[in-house]
Formats: C-alpha cells, sequence, structure tokens
C-alpha cells in the first residue's frame, strides 16, 4: 500500500510540476546543475560528450535510470539542436538508498549524466547554441521535482579541441559507466520467481572481491524487485547471483539485463549484463 501510495504522490509532483514549469523550481534549491562539454571546438562529423554535472545537496538523491520501489529518472530534451545529434542518457552505475521499507537507486552528492553528441558532416564553422529542458526528481524526507532550462554554446571548427578541466570530469564519470567488453557470459534461470544468474568466464579478471560485496540492478522496473535481499557466491568455477523477480514482471523473464556492481579492494567495477532466458 505504501509503494502506490509513493507512486501516487510521485505522480502528483510531476503534474504539478507541468503547472509550475515557469515559476521557481524547488528541487533546484538542492542541486547545482551545470551543463558542460568535453569539447572547447567540434569539427563536422566528430562525436564528443555533453554532460548535467549535478552537485548534490548533502541527504538528498536524485535517481538511476531504474529508480527502483520509487522516484523518477531525469529526463531531457532538446532545441535548438539543428546540425547536431544528441544521444539517450548514459547512466553511471548508481548506489542503494532505503527510506523507510522502500529501496531506491541513484546519486548523493555528485554525478555526471552523460550525452553523447555529433556535428553533422556539412555543418559549417561558426557558433552555436543548445538549450535543455532537463527534468528530474530530488529527495530527502521529501521529494521535490526540479524542471530547468541550461543553455550551452558549441564552437564548429575544422578541427575537434578538448577542454581540458571538463574532459577530465566527463572521463571520471564515464569509469562509472558499465562495462560493455568485459569477458564474462551471463545466463539466468528462474524458478517460482526467484531469478538466478550464472557468470561465467575469466572470473580473475574481476579482482579480488567479496560475493557480499555484489549488487545486480536491472535496467527496467519490470525485473528484479529492488527491495528483496541478494545472495551471490562463487561455486563451479562460476558467478552465481540469487535475485527475486519484479512483482510488476507479467509473465516468466525472457530477458534480463541490469548492471552488475562489484566493490573489489582496489576499487568497483560496473559490469554491462544482458541474458536471455
Amino acid at each position: 500500500m505504501n509503494q502506490i501510495i509513493s507512486f501516487f504522490t510521485t505522480l502528483g509532483l510531476l503534474l504539478t510540476a507541468a503547472v509550475l514549469h515557469a515559476q521557481p523550481s524547488p528541487g533546484s534549491d538542492h542541486v547545482d546543475v551545470t551543463l558542460i562539454s568535453d569539447t572547447s571546438v567540434i569539427s563536422p562529423g566528430d562525436t564528443a560528450t555533453l554532460g548535467f554535472h549535478m552537485v548534490i545537496e548533502e541527504g538528498w538523491h536524485t535517481y538511476w535510470k531504474n529508480p527502483g520501489d520509487s522516484g523518477i529518472p531525469a529526463r531531457v530534451s532538446w532545441s535548438g539542436a539543428d546540425g547536431f545529434e544528441t544521444g539517450d542518457i548514459l547512466w553511471p552505475w548508481p548506489e542503494t538508498f532505503q527510506e523507510e521499507h522502500l529501496i531506491t537507486h541513484g546519486y548523493k552528492l555528485e554525478t555526471l549524466l552523460i550525452v553523447p553528441f555529433s556535428a553533422d558532416a556539412d555543418l559549417e564553422a561558426g557558433s552555436y547554441e543548445l538549450t535543455a529542458s532537463l527534468e528530474y526528481l530530488v529527495c530527502e524526507k521529501v521529494c521535490l521535482p526540479a524542471f530547468e532550462e541550461h543553455t550551452i554554446t558549441v564552437e564548429v571548427g575544422s578541427e575537434t579541441e578538448y577542454h581540458s578541466d571538463n574532459s577530465a570530469l566527463v572521463a571520471r564519470f564515464k569509469e562509472k559507466l558499465p562495462e560493455t567488453d568485459h569477458v564474462l557470459e551471463p545466463a539466468f534461470t528462474v524458478d517460482e520467481g526467484n531469478v538466478l544468474l550464472r557468470l561465467t568466464g575469466d572470473l580473475a579478471s574481476l579482482g579480488d572481491f567479496n560475493p557480499d560485496a555484489i549488487t545486480f540492478y536491472g535496467y527496467k522496473d519490470d525485473m528484479i524487485e529492488p527491495s528483496a535481499p541478494q545472495e551471490a557466491q562463487l561455486a563451479d568455477d562460476a558467478l552465481w547471483v540469487k535475485l527475486r523477480q519484479s512483482r510488476y514482471a507479467s509473465g516468466t523473464l525472457s530477458e534480463l539485463s541490469g548492471v552488475l556492481v562489484i566493490r573489489t579492494k582496489s576499487g568497483v567495477r560496473a559490469l554491462d549484463i544482458n541474458a536471455s532466458h
């Protein structure tokens, strides 16, 4: 029942946001957002990176692409982008938050929502403005919607030049994107709502890790139950992760996709997992 109440509370916040869009954005008081590019000049036909750098007030958090038991992920739409192509948000791996009995996924203190973009091959040199309409939810004991517009000037020239400070920031958060080129092979089975993920391959490449320090985050909310306990163990030359199918799943899972976050003694690895049943 509380999850249902949380859902309708969040829905009400978003509907209110539509009415208040021309008024001050309440959530913006708790998050400082800057739209950046890793280039100072981009050449026609080249690809670079935009990013929404979010500095979040201590005690507050925003949400990942699958927020978990409650919450809403950030959304962005672009205008004035003729001559440019912008991609979907690339999400750094999230953290887990417990809000009473609810489990949510998101970010605290700082994150960078990464957006790849490219300049058309026939684009003429000059200055161009891209404007982003950004909506997100930020929560502490209460949740507040934020709706903001951010504009960035993009310089197009004969040769791409990288912005040193922004490039370092983008590189730091790109290291938090799930690895797609790892050597592990995933498979899974489902039995009475229990999902057993099996990973085989070069497990030694993961480094020295404790199975208790592993978390799987499903990319969609109809895959894995966020508040259910997860268990991982090494056995039979495989890494096994026991999960619980989401209460919102329609039938038995036919695919399982998400990010597996592995905390090792030397840092954190995040692996992009895609398996068919």
